[in-house]
């Protein structure tokens, strides 16, 4: 998190918008700025123009797969060093290391459990209350 900011910036990639409405919710209650997109092509835009602290991301999106979407992410000096959390209702453990492999920082499943959440992106973004 860059000193200049008050409170965290997170980008949430989803295209359930309900799903992204929700974790909108809970971090928005931990302080965070947010910021949603609905497909991976728009986070790729949206991460070069609003430089997250972090990503939110599911793997399984529209236009762009949520690993291609890190891959390009990770390839570019300008977001390489964004945390990247894929959040995901797959538990193939295939898939997600493939996501972890790509640069994701860490896998959490969906449904989300908000202390899993909270935890994750806490410990992501070196948050201690």
């Amino acid at each position: 998190m860059s000193k200049s900011q008050k409170f965290p910036k997170i980008l949430i990639v989803d295209d359930d918008y309900s799903f992204a409405a929700y974790a909108k919710m809970l971090l928005e209650l931990r302080r965070c700025e947010t910021s949603i997109c609905l497909d991976g092509r728009a986070a790729l835009q949206s991460a070069l123009r609003e430089k997250p602290d972090l990503i939110l991301m599911d793997m399984n999106l529209q236009a762009c797969k949520g690993t291609d979407a890190i891959r390009i992410l990770k390839s570019n000096p300008e977001t390489e060093n964004i945390p990247i959390l894929l959040c995901s209702i797959t538990h193939s453990r295939a898939e997600v290391q493939e996501a972890l492999d790509t640069g994701a920082a860490d896998f959490l499943p969906k449904p989300l459990k908000i202390e899993a959440l909270m935890g994750k992106v806490d410990g992501l973004l070196d948050i201690h209350e």
